[in-house]
């Protein structure tokens, strides 16, 4: 797993950012299993169809959500304006549990 992910700037067409991208490590339960271990995080909805599915949750009053095409997951914040700091603090976060 990657011990340094670096945050991204990818703007997309409804306003939210793509920010990170971890390989898919682990299955989708498990993922939501990890984002609810982490203090502030909770998940609202997750939507599955075929081999992709969705997930979003809530941090620090900011909308996040996930994808995992091409066997990655791909993280985004709903409101491009999320300060770094919460972005490199998710991503610090998200990591590390994901390693473990």
């Amino acid at each position: 797993m990657m011990l340094n992910a670096q945050i991204t700037t990818t703007l997309m067409k409804d306003g939210s950012r793509h920010f990170l991208s971890l390989p898919e490590s682990c299955s989708s339960n498990t993922l939501r299993t990890h984002l609810e271990s982490i203090p502030g995080i909770r998940v609202r909805d997750m939507t599955q169809g075929g081999f992709q599915w969705w997930m979003s949750f809530q941090c620090l009053g900011w909308r996040f959500s996930i994808n995992n095409p091409f066997g990655e997951f791909w993280f985004f914040v709903e409101d491009a304006s999320c300060p770094e700091e919460i972005l490199r603090c998710l991503t610090r976060r998200l990591s590390a549990s994901l390693r473990s």
